[in-house]
């Protein structure tokens, strides 16, 4: 009787970790796509090759979403919806913006929609790590808490 809780409990665990272990190369690329299409946004003048790189990055990530997620909400005939749609509105503000000469207001306002697109994405990708709060960390901003080698920070 109790090998099969044991069994399922030991599928769940194993279950998880390749989840995690799906989700941290899932991250790594996502910093990596979100950062090109911001660096693109630096450029007065773009090249066919930078909009061409900057859109297969974000169009990779946006496939590696799907080989970790479903599609939200999947009707009988498949189809639902993007989990991290943000993603998907990066890449239509590269998509939008075209390659060559470019308004520099037209590029601060591409960054700036970027960048709230990246923070949203972020937020939300992020808590699907249950990532702990550190127990040793390096910030002057915090007061009466732990820092390196068990010395107590000072605060602001």
């Amino acid at each position: 009787m109790i090998t099969i809780p044991l069994a399922y409990l030991g599928y769940s665990f194993q279950q998880r970790a390749n989840y995690l272990q799906a989700l941290r190369p899932l991250w790594s690329n996502l910093i990596i796509s979100v950062n090109t299409a911001l660096e693109f946004t630096h450029k007065k003048t773009t090249t066919q090759d930078d909009f061409g790189n900057s859109l297969m990055l974000l169009s990779v990530s946006i496939d590696e979403v799907r080989g970790v997620y479903r599609n939200l909400n999947t009707d009988k005939d498949g189809t639902g919806y993007y989990p991290f749609e943000s993603l998907k509105s990066i890449h239509k503000i590269i998509q939008e913006l075209g390659y060559g000469e470019t308004d520099r207001a037209k590029l601060k306002e591409a960054r700036k929609h970027i960048n709230h697109n990246w923070i949203n994405l972020r937020q939300t990708f992020l808590l699907e790590f249950d990532r702990p709060e550190p127990t040793v960390f390096d910030s002057p901003y915090i007061s009466g808490r732990k820092t390196i080698l068990g010395s107590k920070s000072k605060g602001v």
